[in-house]
């Protein structure tokens, strides 16, 4: 079993602190369902009825009492024979899940019986009439975000009820999921197809074959699903800079980690810190496309302007998708004192149209892209040219007052140049 284990703050007293969110729903199991699995941790609870439930095609009796949690790895569905099954499911966070952690020893036996078989209990009924109420109180608060300490007592109640109770004896699971079982235990090593193959017995090749049949993804987005999701676990976590984080959920390249979460995610690491929120999918798609028809009306009312002006102007009119060629110029001045009507006259448009396509290709304004970029080149100088003072990189980045070039360093990567610096100095190389 891996030496590695998340890491743990008992500062619960500070301002910052945020409990992650749960959600749990009262259901009645009737039929059998398809089989998947969550991204969070998973608690099933019987209250009445039994059934079965099929863990990484293990079929698992269940019946009034029984308590079972279940970890992303656990591909799971309910069979077809269940009768009245009433649970009460809980969907908790990983970094609620973390908050309950405080002793190492606890988490790494938890973490050695977890790595064998799902924890699967049955409470007494002094058990079940401790749990039961606050599962209803629960139910009761909601959402609400006045109910972040019940969420916790839930959550610790259900550990402490795992780890004290007398634990069924189930099968194995198959090879398959334990290759899925051990990327999840084992994130923070650097890991390769070939590494878990030499753990499992098998070759590099046939835990890429298992990963596919059972999530279908490759070992790679397998991997960052399992990273990102820790990751973002430990955001609740103020003492933690970004670089940390991604240091301990197993990337050695800071670039790595903020590319892989910002893939996943859709903001970068300090933006979600910061708690900015995206859109859901489906409003992104309406908006982009409510911005392209809007765009598409601008270009042919100038179009007709042009026209009606008999301006047949030389100049190369720009597509109302190619916000990739404004990026592009950007890239290659960032550090210019450039301005938005300074871009928007460079290439004949308005400003709000230079700002509509940027925002629809990069999700981002103009300054804040303006910025993206200056950080990103500072960050590199600051590792490849060690004897640049923080002034003399602020400036070479495009920042006259260096207390602005620290202000919008910390804000996109979480932390001072001068921290940075210090960091990358003492950080291992791969």
């Amino acid at each position: 079993m891996t030496e590695n284990y998340p890491y743990v703050s008992a500062d619960y007293f500070t301002d910052d602190y945020r409990p992650q969110e749960m959600r749990l729903w009262a259901e009645t199991i009737t039929r059998q369902d398809s089989s998947h699995y969550a991204n969070e941790p998973e608690f099933y609870y019987v209250l009445a009825g039994h059934g079965t439930l099929i863990v990484n095609t293990q079929p698992i009796s269940l019946a009034a009492g029984d308590l079972i949690q279940l970890l992303p790895y656990h591909v799971h569905h309910f069979g077809r024979e269940n009768r009245a099954l009433q649970v009460i499911h809980v969907r908790a966070s990983l970094g609620l899940l973390l908050l309950t952690a405080t002793q190492q020893g606890r988490y790494r036996a938890a973490l050695k019986n977890s790595e064998q078989q799902p924890p699967l209990v049955h409470l007494n009924p002094a058990q079940q009439a401790a749990l039961t109420p606050l599962c209803q109180l629960a139910l009761n608060a909601g959402n609400d975000a006045q109910s972040a300490n019940l969420n916790v007592a839930l959550i610790s109640l259900l550990e402490h009820f795992l780890q004290i109770g007398k634990r069924a004896i189930l099968p194995a699971p198959p090879t398959p999921y334990q290759a899925l079982a051990y990327l999840q235990l084992h994130h923070q090593a650097p890991l390769t197809a070939a590494t878990v193959g030499t753990a499992l017995g098998c070759s590099g090749e046939a835990v890429e074959g298992m990963l596919q049949q059972v999530t279908g993804h490759d070992f790679a987005t397998c991997l960052d699903q399992v990273r990102i999701r820790n990751a973002t676990g430990l955001m609740q976590f103020p003492e933690l800079t970004l670089r940390k984080i991604g240091m301990i959920c197993g990337y050695r390249s800071p670039s790595t980690f903020y590319a892989r979460f910002t893939a996943i995610h859709g903001m970068t690491p300090g933006a979600y810190r910061a708690g900015e929120k995206p859109g859901n999918d489906a409003q992104r798609e309406d908006k982009q496309r409510q911005d392209k028809q809007r765009q598409d009306k601008q270009r042919q009312d100038k179009q007709r302007q042009d026209k009606r002006a008999g301006g047949e102007q030389a100049t190369e009119m720009l597509s109302v998708n190619d916000g990739w060629t404004i990026g592009a110029y950007l890239v290659e001045h960032c550090c210019d004192p450039l301005t938005l009507p300074a871009l928007a006259a460079h290439f004949h448009q308005s400003d709000e149209r230079v700002a509509q396509l940027l925002q629809a290709t990069f999700n981002a304004s103009f300054p804040q892209l303006k910025h993206h970029l200056r950080v990103q080149l500072a960050a590199s100088l600051l590792t490849a040219m060690p004897t640049l003072s923080i002034a003399q990189v602020a400036q070479k980045v495009g920042y006259g007052d260096v207390t602005t070039f620290i202000r919008q360093f910390k804000r996109a990567l979480g932390v001072t140049p001068g921290a940075w610096r210090k960091e990358e100095r003492q950080a291992p190389r791969a």
